[in-house]
């Protein structure tokens, strides 16, 4: 099987610390406030009638990567693209509807989003791990036909 699968989800991902930077330590934190991929799927049918299909996935990531740093107080935001790169399977559940389970690894890069003060830019990278478990309908696909019919 091969194909192209796309998406885009609106997230509240965030992180923070309390000691961030050199002296005086304080505070930090980064926010994906959104993202999105395009990736190919690379799979093969398994199981009697080839109802499961475990795949790989790889391809375009983007997102809008907030971020912020207490000691002035200063922060930015931008939208990033990067890569990403996963597998999973997807099995039928009935005519035209699958299940699938998905693990995905989401790098977005680094990019100067703000500057402490003047001069001083501050950089942030956006990682993640990214794991999703979805109910898809095949509007245009043949329903997969019993086994017994009469």
């Amino acid at each position: 099987m091969l194909g192209v699968e796309g998406d885009y989800s609106w997230a509240n991902i965030a992180g923070s610390s309390g000691s961030c930077g050199f002296a005086p330590p304080h505070g930090c934190g980064t926010a994906l406030e959104s993202f999105g991929t395009l990736r190919g799927r690379v799979g093969y049918a398994l199981g009697y009638r080839g109802t499961w299909l475990p795949y790989v996935t790889g391809g375009l990531a983007v997102g809008e990567v907030h971020a912020w740093d207490a000691l002035t107080p200063a922060s930015g935001s931008a939208f990033r693209a990067g890569w990403t790169l996963g597998a999973g399977f997807e099995t039928v559940l009935a005519p035209n509807w699958t299940f699938k389970l998905e693990y995905l690894y989401m790098d977005l890069g680094s990019a100067h989003l703000f500057d402490i003060v003047p001069g001083v830019p501050e950089t942030v990278s956006f990682r993640d791990n990214i794991f999703r478990i979805g109910i898809n309908y095949k509007f245009w696909d043949q329903p997969v036909r019993p086994l017994v019919t009469k």
